[in-house]
């Protein structure tokens, strides 16, 4: 009832739901809030994620679950434990946080003198009904390729184009089976959105490696929209060995770029694959 008793304080009294898509939550919820603001349902959509999987009363029932999954990692080390695309990666750990964005029309935004952060130039959110936690790398790769061809032909921009000026900010959350794990899928699927050469152009990185993973909360939303509108993106950490099943990436080590666009994705339990590209106004 929180989203419900939010819609009170501040008087919005446009659509109001609480989205379930596990760990795509946040992503999805977004993509929804595009949908309406097309549809005109309203002019803005205040977009609320939290999740606490690693607070003291949670994490021993959670916990355990991923363990017997597993999918944890037991390592005590952080620096050995949160290995974003290392081949010595061996399981996920969990964190805990919050975000809000506000996503807007474009005359709604038009209306303040300040320009907005990012704009969200498509956006898709699918299920794959494949499995309860595994990624179909199958379907999340027709996903993917589906919204690059829209983009090309919406705004002209060809899949090389966009990926030698796009910023990727990985769903990874360090698990290694299947085939290279999360890591794996993701490297999958934009190798057969992009080709090789466009994957080899693009600028991957990642933020589980600094937060952990917090389920509902996609911290990596927010990273693509501050990446563009700071120009500097995070390194992903702790990556010292490069991993064989995925192949050479370009790898972010922090700093500054000349990006235009940032690509995210995220997956959920049940399924459930999101992707949205933002670009720098």
């Amino acid at each position: 009832m929180a989203n419900c008793q939010l819609a009170e304080l501040i008087g919005a009294r446009g659509p109001n739901l609480h989205i379930n898509a596990a760990c795509a939550g946040t992503t999805a919820a977004i993509t929804l809030a595009h949908d309406w603001l097309r549809v005109g349902r309203c002019k803005r959509v205040v977009v609320i994620a939290a999740d606490t999987p690693s607070n003291e009363r949670l994490m021993p029932w959670i916990g355990t679950g991923f363990l017997a999954l597993g999918a944890a990692t037991i390592k005590t080390d952080v620096k050995e434990a949160c290995l974003p695309f290392d081949r010595r990666r061996n399981g996920m750990m969990l964190g805990s946080g919050a975000l809000g964005l506000v996503v807007e029309a474009d005359f709604a935004a038009a209306q303040r003198a300040k320009l907005p952060l990012a704009s969200v130039v498509a956006c898709t959110h699918a299920n794959s009904a494949f499995h309860a936690s595994a990624i179909c790398v199958k379907h999340a790769s027709e996903v993917l390729r589906g919204l690059v061809a829209d983009v090309q032909r919406m705004h002209g921009l060809s899949p090389l184009e966009l990926a030698s000026s796009l910023i990727y900010v990985a769903h990874e959350t360090c698990t290694f089976a299947r085939s290279g794990g999360c890591a794996g899928a993701e490297v999958a699927a934009l190798k057969a959105a992009f080709g090789e050469e466009g994957l080899a152009r693009i600028l991957i990185t990642n933020s589980k490696g600094m937060t952990g993973h917090p389920m509902g909360v996609c911290y990596e939303d927010v990273v693509a929209v501050a990446s563009l509108a700071m120009r500097t993106v995070p390194p992903v950490v702790n990556h010292r060995e490069a991993d064989p099943a995925l192949g050479a990436l370009r790898l972010s080590t922090g700093g500054q770029h000349d990006c235009s666009y940032a690509l995210h994705f995220a997956a959920g339990f049940g399924s459930q694959v999101s992707y949205v590209l933002y670009k720098r106004p």
